[in-house]
């Protein structure tokens, strides 16, 4: 069977384009899946053990669902395709030995600090504090020096700067130049020997830092960017002109195919560090960028650890597992899949309403399903009830009420965005006028039509509701011929069905919680979001998105605790085993006056 391209890089990457996970419901009275921890800004990867866009939970349990399907069926990968960087692939085997190689300094003369598989060359002025406890090797004894200095006083040690150059250099364990140019406001870690970890230091605080990363050499790259806020695009090249905005994972291939036989490879990580999240952005210059921010003008910093990771080894599988394992050893945010029990679902196969049904799902279309599933000689084990069982509304307030507009009002301004849209809208940058023009006319005169349009459009309606009580919606019990209770027993007794798992939102529902004053459900806010620059960037129509015209019901306080509780308790009250969580990377845009997007998401 022949593999694409494609299916290799999910089978390395995982489903970085899936936006959901999975919990198992446990006791509803101690709510031990209620401890989820989201944090902004980390990727997706198999080795994380998520299948999220923009965020990594700490979880017990947490499922991978894609990655673990696509080990067990497609057994041509193994040998491991090591050409992840084109279409065509070449079986190998060979194991990593290798970790980071060295940062340089441009100077003319080059003193080298050499500890481990690392190495650091600098101005030979270092300080008094830390020159007693360092051994130094000349530039022509480099590669066999073993000095073991006191890691403690060089891991926060900063690059001097370099008359006439600008910034340093990041080489490979074998010297193949990585970066070259990185600005002098980052910060190395050399302690662990799996990569290095960087931090960044400016002079002025700040709510967004835009840093060079230098010029990056390479003769194959993969990288792995959002395109939207739910979805994330593997993109292939050779420099750093090829790297889409937003790419929040770089795999690059250091030798040339035909002219070394010693096989290297690099990975670049951007991290969340405290508050902020970061992001890879092309350049000038054949340049790389490292983009950082909160998400909340009002949450800045001149100094941030572990910002962004660098590694390198001759296997990438293996550089990408011991990669993620140092960057989870450090950040302690998430665990790696191999920490992590396997759910039995995984041992059989499952079914997800989505594609049948999309929200429309109903009690007579599930056993259908269910019946010609097993007709055809595949009887799921495991039922998905994805979204469409809850019971939600559309909230008449929303953000800033206004009069409703007219019937014509709304034709005349759908006529119009049906006009603007493919000649100022489609495929034109955030800050083009056409685009500043129409978020404009969103946020005032036709943010009240737009909205109207979008509550009654099918592809957009349900991106407007809101959450309005634990309990299934009247239309989805109705089709059930009883309790939803005496439904989910029925159909695991009549077609053998181990687990049933339910669909919901990070925030509740698309639009997050219902603002309905004197519910018993818990209370909310509506708040709008402000998209981060970065993802506007590249998704620029979430500048009038139904989130952000809509606003999001928030919970208040330590609210999220509740609405877990009791959602989830209604759930396995009612015989559901667990939970398919979708729609994380809302939150990131609820970070204004929250103290960012990676502030916001924890409590959920």
């Amino acid at each position: 069977m022949r593999i694409s391209s494609q299916v290799r890089f999910f089978a390395i990457l995982g489903s970085c384009m899936g936006s959901s996970c999975m919990l198992l419901l446990g006791n509803p009275r101690t709510m031990a899946f209620s401890s989820v921890n989201i944090h902004a800004g980390m990727l997706s990867s198999p080795f994380t053990g998520t299948s999220m866009v923009h965020g990594t939970f700490k979880q017990r349990p947490v499922y991978h669902r894609i990655v673990t399907a696509a080990r067990s069926s497609l057994p041509s990968l193994n040998p491991r395709s090591k050409d992840v960087f084109s279409s065509t692939s070449s079986a190998f085997s060979s194991p990593n030995q290798g970790r980071i190689g060295k940062i340089v300094g441009y100077t003319s003369r080059k003193t080298h600090l050499r500890y481990s598989s690392i190495s650091v060359a600098m101005e030979e002025q270092i300080p008094s504090e830390t020159s007693t406890s360092i051994e130094t090797s000349t530039t022509s004894d480099v590669n066999d020096a073993t000095v073991q200095p006191n890691i403690g006083d060089l891991s926060r040690l900063r690059p001097p700067p370099v008359p006439g150059l600008n910034g340093w250099e990041v080489a490979s364990a074998h010297n193949r130049v990585i970066l070259q140019g990185l600005s002098e406001r980052f910060v190395s870690d050399l302690a662990d020997p799996r990569g290095t970890f960087f931090g960044v230091e400016t002079v002025k605080a700040s709510s967004i830092f835009d840093l060079d990363l230098g010029r990056l050499q390479c003769s194959k790259l993969l990288a792995c960017s959002r395109q939207k806020l739910w979805w994330m695009n593997p993109s292939w090249g050779s420099s750093s002109k090829d790297i889409p905005a937003e790419t929040q994972f770089l795999l690059l291939q250091l030798h040339d195919s035909a002219k070394d036989e010693k096989e290297e490879y690099a990975i670049i990580l951007p991290l969340v560090s405290g508050n902020f999240r970061s992001c890879l952005v092309s350049g000038k210059d054949e340049s790389l960028r490292f983009r950082l921010e909160s998400g909340d003008d009002q949450t800045v910093a001149n100094k941030l650890e572990n910002v962004l990771f660098i590694s390198s080894g001759p296997d990438p599988f293996v550089l990408i597992q011991e990669s993620f394992a140092a960057v989870a050893d450090k950040l302690k945010t998430f665990r790696v899949l191999s920490s992590k029990p396997l759910p039995s679902s995984l041992d059989g196969f499952g079914w997800c309403t989505w594609d049948a049904f999309y929200s429309k799902v109903d009690g007579d279309g599930i056993i259908r399903g269910l019946e010609t599933l097993r007709a055809g000689g595949v009887p799921p084990r495991t039922l998905i009830i994805d979204d469409g069982w809850q019971d939600t509304t559309h909230d008449a307030e929303g953000l800033g009420s206004q009069a409703k507009p007219s019937a014509i009002f709304k034709a005349m301004t759908k006529r119009f965005t049906d006009w603007y849209t493919p000649k100022h809208l489609e495929g034109k940058a955030h800050s083009s006028h056409g685009v500043r023009l129409f978020r404009l006319l969103s946020r005032t005169i036709l943010r009240s039509p737009i909205l109207a349009n979008q509550k009654t459009n099918a592809d957009t309606s349900d991106f407007t509701k809101r959450l309005r009580s634990q309990e299934a919606s009247p239309r989805f019990t109705q089709s059930l011929n009883g309790s939803f209770k005496n439904f989910i027993a029925s159909i695991k007794q009549d077609y053998g069905l181990r687990q049933v798992f339910c669909w919901h939102a990070l925030l509740g529902y698309w639009s997050g919680v219902s603002e309905g004053q004197g519910s018993s459900f818990v209370r909310a806010s509506i708040q709008r979001p402000q998209p981060m620059g970065g993802i506007l960037q590249v998704e620029p129509q979430l500048a009038w998105d139904p989130l952000t015209l809509n606003g999001v019901g928030m919970v208040r306080n330590k609210g999220a605790s509740k609405l877990y509780s009791t959602l989830h308790g209604y759930l396995a009250d009612c015989g559901v085993d667990g939970v398919k969580v979708d729609a994380q990377s809302a939150a990131t845009m609820m970070g204004a006056g929250r103290g960012g997007g990676a502030a916001t998401t924890p409590p959920f």
